[in-house]
């Protein structure tokens, strides 16, 4: 009798979606994001092509000394590149990946100083945070790690959305983003919570957004500022200037380049052209059913409410009056 393993098992057992959705986040953890150091100004891979980007990373690797090659795994190479929007590089190959983001800064070193490797980050958002919490603080985070039973050094990172001297006067509470290293440890924050400053509280993934040029402030834009072409419009009352030269307080005066309406900021997520966005993202993006990052742990699995039973075929449909992002 020939037994099945285990992942065979797991996957008769996952409808297809779920099937989707954890190769997709196998596939994640056999990368390594390489990019620009933010130090500098020029991009020194944005005239490579793909199979340029693959060659330049093997030299790397070649140029690592021999007792760290006797070290890393047998077939040391990379494979296949892929350059995202914002000029970063994704390299592919799970065993030497897994192994250059441990020598990150040898590897580096061979491979261009302007250059870094990316920590992988997941980020997710924390609700209703005291403001006596201090993100800026590196003890502060080893802090929640330990009162939240989080494994040491998976917290990265914390910080306000909106920035402290924005928050409204006499204001309590307020959302966070926090950066977490794995996607166990962002489950874990999801389903337990954490504590920080000595008040547990409740998170929710992270969900992508449309962009928005912060140049010419299009939703539908397909570029970013550096590569916009079009005149620049403020974010804030939509005339000819940057955005954080705007004067613009009063709330009459505001004016959103996307919808044509005043009263709103271009930035305003109330913006209606923004929910239809953020629909339009949603329904292409099997990602916005989940509650957590599906992993073969079936708890993983569930769904956003209106969601459960929803396949390919399906075509991702939102349930009408859901909301979007976190700050509604």
């Amino acid at each position: 009798m020939q037994w099945a393993t285990y992942v065979e098992a797991l996957n008769r057992r996952l409808p297809p979606l779920h099937l989707s959705m954890f190769s997709r986040s196998r596939i994640q953890d056999k990368q390594v994001l390489v990019d620009k150091d933010p130090e500098v100004t020029l991009n020194q891979l944005d005239g490579l092509n793909e199979c340029e980007l693959v060659a330049k990373a093997n030299e790397a690797l070649v140029c690592m000394s021999p007792r760290l090659q006797q070290q890393g795994p047998a077939e040391l190479r990379a494979v296949g590149a892929k350059r995202l929007h914002n000029g970063g590089i994704i390299y592919d190959k799970p065993e030497t990946t897994r192994w250059v983001r441990r020598e990150k800064a040898t590897f580096m070193a061979g491979f261009g100083r302007t250059m870094v490797v990316k920590e992988r980050a997941i980020s997710i958002i924390v609700k209703f945070v005291l403001i006596a919490h201090s993100p800026d603080v590196l003890a502060a985070n080893r802090r929640i790690e330990c009162n939240s039973s989080l494994r040491e050094g998976m917290l990265l990172s914390t910080r306000w959305i909106k920035p402290v001297q924005k928050h409204a006067k006499g204001q309590k509470v307020a959302h966070l983003i926090a950066r977490l290293r794995t996607n166990k440890d962002a489950n874990q924050a999801i389903r337990e919570g954490m504590i920080i400053a000595s008040k547990r509280t409740w998170a929710i993934w992270m969900q992508k957004e449309p962009w928005r040029c912060l140049k010419c402030q299009l939703i539908t834009a397909r570029h970013l500022a550096a590569s916009c072409n079009q005149k620049a419009m403020c974010g804030t009352c939509g005339k000819g200037h940057c955005t954080f030269k705007c004067q613009v307080t009063d709330r009459a005066e505001l004016w959103c380049v996307n919808c044509k309406e005043k009263g709103h900021a271009s930035w305003d997520r109330l913006c209606l052209e923004f929910w239809a966005a953020s629909r339009q993202l949603e329904d292409t993006d099997p990602e916005h059913t989940y509650k957590y990052f599906p992993n073969q742990d079936e708890w993983m699995w569930e769904q956003q409410p209106g969601y459960e039973h929803l396949g390919p075929s399906s075509g991702w449909g939102a349930p009408s009056g859901r909301k979007y992002g976190y700050d509604r």
